[in-house]
């Protein structure tokens, strides 16, 4: 096992956490690593702790480069990799010293394209560990990828971080730097439709760190713009896989999404409502047959009673539901 490892790290602000970062990189027991980390704009220590790790160990490459954001940043990283294979890590997350060994054990047993491995949620110094019973499913049945995108027991998260992929593969691939969220779950989709043998490793080996305080803003203009364009490239990407009823759920999720930017927002934002009401790629999201098959697909019924309500819009009662949602699971949390 002589193959190089590129492992990508967008560090952005993230001096309280990246020590335990690269630690976890360096102290790996696969030796044969490329650590690249690429500063994007950090106005914190970061970069400094960068520049110390790089001066300690030479597998280590830093950029230091203006504020662009992940997608970027991560497709920055993707051109000046020389490794065999690739993988990413959040600069705030850390993972097992085992991981890149046990990966690349699998990848070469099982001549391997992808390589998957489970995580753990890491929150207030606690392992909260995630279970993911269809993982092994999710990547070798024909209809995998339902449960990368409908919300449930069987969803699995279309992580970056907890996969490595042979280069030739990443390398034809980008990351979408036009949307805000799921960037990952589209890269990750992108990458399965390449890859003709996936592996799966069914052990917690990535650390995912949850920080609170993290507040969607549903108003935000690039919100309601990554809806659109995510529900474009999902429907697309489905089609091209010959996942039509797929597609058409995940339209109309995506048109449920934007909806949601008014919905779910604190102020009653009317001059936003009149925007989506009017905007002509909204309403060409909105169809009877995307309704329909999200009602019947759809298991959570609360998200089935708001995909009608929007359908037949029927706003303002929806926002209604939602808020009083809200304060009732707030009140049961004081009781």
């Amino acid at each position: 096992m002589n193959k190089l490892i590129s492992v990508i790290v967008p560090v952005y602000n993230a001096e309280k956490y990246l020590k335990e970062c690269v630690e976890s990189l360096i102290n790996q027991t696969y030796i044969n690593l490329e650590i690249i980390l690429i500063n994007d704009g950090s106005t914190d220590n970061s970069i400094q702790i960068c520049n110390e790790y790089a001066d300690y160990d030479s597998r280590i490459i830093v950029v230091d480069k203006l504020n662009e954001g992940v997608s970027k940043t991560r497709n920055l990283g993707i051109e000046i990799a020389k490794g065999d294979f690739i993988t990413f890590v959040d600069s705030d997350d850390y993972i097992d010293l085992s991981m890149y060994e046990k990966l690349m054990i699998k990848a070469e047993t099982e001549n391997s394209d992808m390589v998957f491995c489970g995580y753990n949620y890491f929150k207030n110094g606690k392992i909260i560990p995630v279970n993911e019973p269809q993982l092994q499913l999710t990547v070798t049945d024909e209809s995998y990828l339902k449960n990368f995108f409908v919300l449930g027991e069987n969803r699995v998260m279309g992580s970056s971080c907890r996969q490595m992929t042979k280069s030739n593969l990443v390398k034809e691939c980008r990351f979408n730097s036009e949307i805000c969220f799921a960037e990952d779950l589209v890269f990750i989709i992108s990458l399965l439709k390449h890859a003709k043998n996936i592996s799966v490793i069914d052990e917690k080996l990535y650390f995912y760190r949850v920080l609170s305080g993290v507040e969607h803003k549903y108003a935000d203009e690039k919100y309601v713009r990554s809806h659109i364009l995510l529900g474009e490239i999902f429907y697309k990407q489905l089609k091209d896989m010959g996942q039509d009823r797929l597609a058409e759920f995940m339209l109309y999720q995506e048109f449920i999404g934007v909806w949601n930017c008014y919905i779910f927002n604190k102020k009653n934002d009317l001059n936003l409502k009149k925007r989506l009401k009017n905007d002509r790629q909204i309403f060409q999201m909105k169809t009877k047959k995307g309704l329909q098959i999200y009602v019947e697909d759809e298991t959570n019924k609360k998200h089935k009673l708001l995909g009608k309500l929007v359908y037949f819009k029927m706003y303002g009662i929806a926002r209604f539901l939602v808020r009083i949602n809200i304060l009732i699971n707030k009140l049961l949390k004081r009781i």
